[in-house]
């Protein structure tokens, strides 16, 4: 072993150890952290910021280190160059800066003058091609604090993070889509022990419309049950119509059966929301 290359094996090393970690937890919250934690450890940064996409795509603040009173909730106030990280994520490359101050890429972006912001690394968090967040490390009073073996082991480490990161947004999905069918099953279950206490039709309609407006946040709804006009054809007659608006009534009670939502539901005999 040559001296020389002591100090990239004690880097892969730390690499490593820090990227082994990241699978001892599915908890979001909780690797979030530890991705931060080890980013700092790893580059030996002043300060760290994580951001993911949200559902529209937009980065939202996730975590940070080092950054004193600032609120990462408001993540347009947070001193970082916007710049820089979007540059990061468009063109999916990482990207370093001795001095951003005099780094002609960044040196006339109002946030790097205003911030003085001088030694940067930032890169892309990437699964399958696709950005999924960035990570964003500096340190604003010394220039070259990074080397070029910082921003490779950022970039290794990112790419594992982005892994167990995105792994854990769909085990949270799926832990919540199970929480929200239990809640369904056990609402039906009330639903159904409430209306076979009673085999009066009002009192079911009643029941039904109370559960149907709570848990839609609907503003009205209507009842209709079937039956046949006087010239023997199907129709729908409206027995029970609700509404928040106190003022607004029903303007008809007989429905024909062609009507498109009626015609649709008749025919599929599945719920049609439009």
């Amino acid at each position: 072993m040559t001296e020389e290359n002591t100090p990239q094996k004690e880097q892969l090393a730390a690499l490593f150890e820090v990227s082994s970690r990241l699978g001892t937890t599915l908890d979001l919250s909780e690797l979030l952290n530890l991705v931060m934690d080890s980013i700092i450890q790893l580059t030996e940064a002043e300060r760290g910021f994580l951001m993911l996409t949200d559902g529209l795509g937009e980065l939202q603040m996730v975590c940070a280190r080092n950054v004193g009173s600032e609120d990462i909730a408001d993540g347009d106030s947070i001193s970082i160059s916007r710049t820089v990280v979007q540059r990061a994520v468009t063109t999916q490359q990482p990207i370093l800066t001795d001095n951003a101050q005099e780094d002609e890429r960044f040196s006339t972006n109002q946030s790097v003058v205003g911030y003085q912001l001088r030694s940067i690394m930032c890169a892309p968090l990437m699964v399958r091609g696709r950005v999924i967040g960035a990570t964003f490390v500096d340190n604003r009073l010394m220039s070259g604090a990074f080397p070029r073996n910082d921003l490779q082991l950022l970039v290794m480490f990112a790419n594992q993070a982005a892994m167990a990161i995105e792994n854990a947004r769909l085990f949270q999905q799926t832990d919540q889509a199970l929480a929200r069918r239990v809640e369904e099953l056990t609402l039906f279950q009330q639903i159904d022990r409430e209306l076979h206490k009673t085999l009066d039709l009002d009192r079911v309609l009643n029941l039904a419309m109370d559960w149907a407006m709570d848990h839609t946040f609907a503003d009205g709804g209507t009842i209709g049950l079937l039956k046949e006009d006087e010239e023997g054809e199907q129709v729908l007659e409206l027995v029970l119509y609700r509404s928040k608006h106190k003022d607004e009534q029903v303007k008809q009670r007989i429905l024909r059966t062609d009507h498109p939502i009626i015609a649709a539901v008749l025919a599929e005999g599945e719920v049609v929301h439009t």
